[in-house]
């Protein structure tokens, strides 16, 4: 099965803020990390806000973060939403 560069972009950041701790991290953080495009990993960053995988604050204290807890979060489902 292949899947597209959102998905493999959605699934890295999600593992990067599981790891993270429950600490916000910004999308530069996560472009940094695996040399990713900072613009497409903001569209991805949009999409899973939408579907209610992370939360996001803006301004000076913002970042992103996991909105559930890791363990609940469903690989298939992830998929699902992002193809």
């Amino acid at each position: 099965m292949r899947m597209t560069s959102e998905t493999d972009y959605a699934l890295r950041m999600l593992i990067h803020l599981a790891v993270g701790n429950g600490r916000p991290c910004t999308v530069n953080d996560v472009a940094e990390r695996f040399g990713l495009s900072r613009n497409h990993l903001l569209k991805v960053a949009a999409r899973l806000r939408k579907s209610g995988l992370i939360e996001a604050t803006r301004g000076r204290a913002g970042g992103i973060r996991l909105a559930i807890v890791p363990a609940d979060i469903n690989l298939g489902s992830v998929i699902r939403r992002m193809e």
